[in-house]
């Protein structure tokens, strides 16, 4: 029976890499600790936790000591490592010791020349886009990648949770890299339409960056074909939310537009009583995943979604299964999309076509298949 220690920074079950590391510890036959800069929320899936301090950013070099008296205290047989793609070269020299498993969740690029003429500072300054740690991944040449990774190194094997991705980091990587997309799987909650008061629902952070103003903006629109339908706004509270709550006081469709900031506590119970999820994202530098967990949760119980081209959501575009694309910023094109979903014949297609779609690639099982095989090959490689 193996010891696993995942590293993580900022520790909370309803975010993606640590519901990751929340469900392979559940998952994956073994024992499994937790080491992280600061625990937003409890985590009971793991029989040790480590809590070091220090800030999310560039951890967990800038907390190096501490992270490895958790080592020495857990005495794991593998570090699972969490984070983007700067977080595997911090585990270099003297931070961690191997072996070392990593996942890595996101490659961003610096933003194009387009986001930034259709952005403003302040839509800007509120997303990860600003952020030292994605400019400097964005601009990380593949060279630096070869030379961090290579196979003498502490880190033996990576994770990769998006095909893209997953070939991006053969090519610049010495060591091996296993896909293992990641989902809530599919079971018996199903989302009931109904046409006649249809909900459209949006979650996650309170940024524009993430489209939410240009979901309400086309309110107005889908409320002149179908009147009784409703928008809930599950927002997590960030510097844009009064921005946000302004637009909605100011639009003609703020009578049937809720704002929900109270956390949730099982968002796909939320998705099932809803008609049809909407993710107009602006940016691919709002998510570490590809696709946002939220996205795959609302497909998982049978939610058609409309989705905006942006990299994060090219999993669900290229799928084919579920969904209705649309361009970013265009509030028109977000409103039929919504009315076409809302078609029974077609709604019926999209919901049947998303549940297979979350079953065949998204999910926890075959993560946890994925991780526990790559476990073995590393300590294998190690005896």
């Amino acid at each position: 029976m193996n010891r696993v220690l995942h590293v993580a920074a900022a520790y909370a079950t309803h975010e993606g890499m640590s519901r990751t590391a929340t469900e392979l510890a559940r998952r994956v036959t073994g024992e499994h600790g937790l080491c992280t800069n600061r625990l937003r929320t409890e985590a009971p899936a793991f029989d040790a936790t480590f809590e070091v301090g220090g800030s999310m950013t560039f951890f967990p070099a800038t907390r190096a000591a501490a992270v490895r008296a958790a080592v020495d205290r857990y005495r794991p047989d593998v570090v699972h490592l969490h984070g983007g793609i700067l977080t595997p070269l911090f585990a270099r020299g003297p931070v961690l010791r191997p072996p070392v498993v990593a996942s890595v969740y996101g490659w961003t690029t610096p933003p194009s020349r387009h986001e930034l003429l259709g952005s403003s500072w302040s839509e800007l300054r509120c997303t990860p886009a600003a952020q030292a740690r994605v400019l400097v991944n964005g601009v990380l040449p593949a060279w630096a990648m070869r030379r961090a990774l290579g196979p003498g190194g502490p880190v033996r094997a990576l994770l990769a949770h998006d095909a893209h991705l997953a070939r991006r980091l053969s090519r610049a990587s010495g060591v091996p890299v296993r896909l293992a997309e990641i989902g809530p799987g599919v079971d018996n909650l199903r989302a009931t339409p109904s046409f006649e008061r249809p909900v459209v629902a949006f979650a996650g952070r309170a940024e524009s960056a993430r489209g939410a103003d240009t979901l309400i903006d086309a309110m107005p629109e889908v409320l002149r074909q179908h009147p009784g339908a409703r928008l809930r706004l599950m927002l997590l509270p960030s510097p844009q939310l009064p921005e946000l709550a302004d637009l909605v006081a100011r639009s003609t469709a703020r009578h049937a537009i809720d704002i929900v900031t109270e956390p949730v506590v099982d968002l796909r119970v939320e998705f099932a009583m809803a008609t049809v999820g909407v993710f107009p994202f602006k940016f691919d530098h709002t998510t570490a995943m590809a696709p946002p967990l939220t996205v795959t949760e609302a497909m998982s119980v049978g939610l058609p979604v409309v989705v905006s081209a942006v990299r994060c959501m090219l999993p669900v575009v290229e799928a084919r299964r579920g969904t209705i694309v649309v361009p970013p910023r265009d509030s028109g094109a977000v409103a039929r999309a919504i009315v076409a979903a809302l078609e029974p014949a077609r709604w019926a297609a999209l919901s049947e076509d998303a549940v297979r779609a979350v079953d065949r690639r998204w999910n926890w099982g075959n993560a946890a298949r994925v991780a526990s095989a790559l476990y073995e090959e590393v300590l294998a490689g190690a005896g």
